[in-house]
């Protein structure tokens, strides 16, 4: 992509779409075990071994869940940001430390994208009513994880039309290229967000009482075991890791 949009592409990386394993239609609670477990070895994990252990399993995730090729086709900012900490970090510390951040920042990406893309919107609204979250809060869970790729969609459109219309083709600085684009996004997302409010009011969304979902939020035989293999496994390596730094008696 040669184009201002590039950098846009990294939301293709946690773009939903659609249901392809059984991994996106696991319980949001054993994902969030999953992704915390991970989460937290990658930022507590100090050695590089132990770090590509994590790195391993976060990009098993991925591939199990069948979005490594969407994932890599939108992870061109991801390695520029890389490069970037490698770099700093290589000049200002040291290449081990510079290695551990890359890695450490690599799990993080990595896990999230895994939790992101292989979600539901529907879902999180359903486990968040579930759990009797506030309508402020399920909102904006929801306009965000369903109307930031339908942006990112509609901004791609735009472009591509202005580039159509002869844009790009004189040499200019990239706020002037960037001044076409703007407008008509802006303008279109006031029509979906009022599009939104409208359904929303449709739908009673601001009257009183406990709202239900017809989504089953109940956890199976199979969520139950993913979650006590994942737990398992999540404490033997932290386990593993806090008796490394025990002292050694003499």
């Amino acid at each position: 992509m040669n184009y201002p949009l590039k950098m846009l592409s990294i939301l293709e990386m946690i773009r939903f779409r659609g249901e392809k394993t059984w991994l996106h239609s696991m319980d949001l609670r054993v994902k969030l075990l999953i992704v915390a477990g991970l989460i937290t070895m990658a930022s507590l994990f100090d050695k590089v071994v132990e770090l590509i252990c994590v790195l391993v399993a976060a990009i098993t995730l991925i591939v199990l869940a069948r979005e490594a090729k969407q994932w890599l086709k939108g992870s061109l900012a991801l390695w520029i940001i890389v490069a970037i900490v490698f770099l700093v970090n290589g000049f200002l510390a040291s290449i081990y430390v510079a290695t551990l951040l890359v890695l450490r920042l690599t799990c993080f990406v990595i896990t999230l994208s895994f939790l992101l893309s292989t979600t539901s919107p529907d879902r999180v609204v359903a486990f968040l009513t579930a759990m009797g979250a506030g309508r402020g809060v399920t909102a904006a869970f929801m306009l965000a994880l369903r109307f930031t790729p339908i942006f990112m969609l509609d901004a791609q459109k735009i472009w591509d039309a202005q580039r159509a219309r002869g844009l790009g083709l004189r040499r200019e600085s990239f706020v002037k290229k960037l001044k076409p684009l703007i407008t008509p996004l802006v303008v279109r997302s006031f029509q979906v967000l009022h599009n939104a409010a409208v359904t929303m009011e449709v739908r009673a969304f601001n009257v009183e009482g406990r709202r239900t979902t017809s989504l089953d939020t109940s956890l199976k035989v199979r969520d139950v075991a993913v979650m006590v293999l994942a737990a398992s496994l999540i404490a033997i390596g932290l386990a593993v890791h806090l008796l490394q730094l025990l002292p050694v008696p003499f």
